[in-house]
Order: structure tokens, then sequence, then C-alpha cells
């Protein structure tokens, strides 16, 4: 089983895969969703042990394009 922090480390890198493959740019991503860019990259590389996305936050991602499943558990639909 993975650990919070592991899990935490993979969501991170599944956004700015998602932010790169799509809008080329995590600054672009944070843009589209309507976040501050420093937020994402915290979300990103989990600087000041932020904390997971929240529920708002993957309602943004989702409907930026974003399969939260596969964010979540890196598995495709």
């Amino acid at each position: 089983m993975k650990t919070k922090k592991d899990l935490a480390k993979e969501i991170g890198m599944r956004i700015k895969e998602f932010a790169l493959t799509n809008f080329k740019s995590v600054t672009a991503l944070a843009k589209k969703i309507d976040i501050n860019q420093s937020q994402l990259q915290n979300y990103i590389s989990r600087k000041n042990n932020q904390p997971l996305p929240g529920a708002e936050i993957l309602l943004k991602l989702e409907k930026a394009g974003c399969d939260i499943n596969w964010l979540l558990t890196g598995k495709i639909n």
C-alpha cells in the first residue's frame, strides 16, 4: 500500500504531465483553472507540505479536461 506521501508525489507528477501535455506549461494550466501558479506548483513539488488537491481543484482540473481517475490512480479509463 502506498503512503500518503508517495501518493501525493505521484499526483503531483501527473498534474505536471497533464499541464505540459495539454497546456504546454504549468503556468498556462494555472491560468486555465484560475488558481495561483505558485499554488499549482506547490501541488506538483509538494513544497511547504502542500496538502493533496481538494475537491474544488479536482473539479477545475476535470473541467480543463483532466481524467480525475487517472490523476488519482494513474489508471486510464
